[in-house]
């Protein structure tokens, strides 16, 4: 065989590889994936709160580089009693919890905030001694889906109005944007 013959044939069998390995990985260069990356599922933060210590608020800082979208508020709280208003400790009939982003972490109170990303409109019973919420209803978790953005750097703060001898678990789930 002729030498140009040979480089022919070479040539050929390249450009018959690429073309063959363009077609089977086609899917890889220019595919997306269903699954997604590292945005595939749903997170979940959750702190540990005790609300007889005197401080109403706590707080959960969003350390990731993306944006978090709220999905559910969640609370579990036993212990609860009697409880007091901050500062003062007179006597006080009901006891609920608010939730808010805010640029500080446990600010004493979430003063005029009016971003709020959820407001517990179920008081909890102190005759119980234990209160639950999963929630996404309305009134629960707002449906201003401008307040469910928890933006990267800031914090979810959750402010009660007294202090009780409650201990709760207190979080959302969110979705990473």
């Amino acid at each position: 065989m002729k030498k140009s013959t040979i480089i022919k044939i070479l040539i050929g069998i390249v450009v018959l590889a690429i073309v063959v390995g363009i077609y089977y990985t086609r899917d890889v260069i220019g595919g997306t994936s269903s699954v997604g990356t590292t945005q595939s599922t749903q997170k979940e933060a959750l702190i540990t709160w005790t609300l007889s210590t005197g401080a109403t608020t706590t707080s959960l800082y969003n350390g990731d580089a993306n944006d978090r979208v709220i999905e559910t508020a969640k609370y579990a709280c036993t212990g609860i009693g009697t409880s007091y208003t901050q500062l003062t400790g007179a006597g006080l009939a009901t006891l609920y919890v608010t939730a808010a982003t805010t640029s500080t972490s446990i600010p004493a109170t979430l003063g005029t905030n009016t971003n709020y990303v959820f407001t517990s409109a179920n008081t909890f019973a102190t005759s119980t001694g234990f209160a639950y919420l999963a929630s996404t209803t309305p009134g629960e978790l707002l449906t201003n889906t401008s307040n469910r953005l928890w933006l990267a750097g800031s914090y979810l703060t959750f402010a009660s109005n007294a202090t009780n001898t409650a201990t709760c678990v207190i979080g959302v789930e969110y979705s990473p944007m």
